[in-house]
């Protein structure tokens, strides 16, 4: 998602060599709302799926939840299956992704004297790795996003560490397709 390579968060990537190339063509997000509109009232792109996808994906209401912000662009007060406005969903949604490795960390941790010492530890640390970046992708798309919702983190769950513009300015020139 990071300008010039895949490895860090960067749904702040705009103005490359071409539009298509940066994330905010993909994510679209605005006051109002986020996602792409291929509707038949946005760019039609649905328009190039054989008939019963093309009338699923046309809609909000039928399209299934996880192409919804591919197809559409909707309102950060759009209700989604869950019952939360769309906000609140997206921010769960980044945090549970974030919980779900530390999940995964614990887990493996609960394996120790099943799996020799060597190739535990080095799992171990790219876990560990792992999480670290979960949490920072978490962070970091939630502080950008609410740039845009002006909305607050839902209750219960803990504010974000660190400032949108620290991991903004976080650069990695080793980074594969950094080197010049």
């Amino acid at each position: 998602m990071d300008e010039g390579h895949h490895y860090g968060p960067g749904p702040w990537i705009k103005d490359l060599g071409r539009e298509d190339w940066t994330s905010v063509y993909y994510h679209r997000a605005n006051k109002e709302g986020i996602g792409f509109d291929r509707s038949p009232s946005g760019v039609n792109a649905v328009e190039q799926y054989f008939p019963p996808l093309r009338t699923l994906y046309a809609s909000p209401d039928t399209i299934p939840e996880d192409l919804l912000l591919w197809f559409h662009h909707v309102s950060w007060d759009y209700q989604t299956r869950s019952g939360r406005p769309l906000w609140d969903e997206l921010v769960h949604r980044y945090y549970q992704g974030a919980a779900d490795v530390s999940n995964m960390v614990r887990t493996w941790d609960s394996l120790a004297t099943k799996i020799a010492p060597q190739p535990f530890q080095q799992i171990k640390m790219a876990l560990k790795i792992q999480e670290q970046e979960a949490y920072w992708w978490r962070n970091a798309c939630v502080l950008y996003f609410q740039t845009f919702s002006q909305r607050p983190i839902p209750e219960g769950l803990e504010k974000p560490q660190g400032s949108l513009q620290e991991y903004m300015s976080r650069k990695f020139p080793h980074a594969p397709g950094q080197g010049k």
